[in-house]
């Protein structure tokens, strides 16, 4: 990985809240059946314990049943760009 990314990386941690992933989690995305993607049903999991607004995905499809709103990266930069 370059430093390049390195950096950029570092610089999404200091603007988002990284959930982690515990036992909790993983039991209720074992559980929930209205995912066929055991990662997209992961990712709703950290996105409702963290109060998340927003899933941002490139693969709505893959969320129509979340419980946690879902938006596009493009949707996201203009939301973003809104409240600079």
């Amino acid at each position: 990985m370059t430093q390049i990314r390195r950096a950029l990386l570092k610089d999404l941690c200091s603007i988002f809240r990284i959930s982690d992933l515990n036992e909790k989690k993983i039991m209720a995305a074992l559980d929930n059946v209205k995912f066929s993607d055991f990662e997209d049903c992961l990712q709703e999991e950290c996105a409702i314990e963290e109060l998340a607004d927003y899933i941002v995905t490139r693969n709505p499809g893959d969320f129509i049943e979340s419980r946690v709103k879902v938006i596009q990266p493009d949707e996201f930069v203009s939301l973003f760009q809104a409240q600079l």
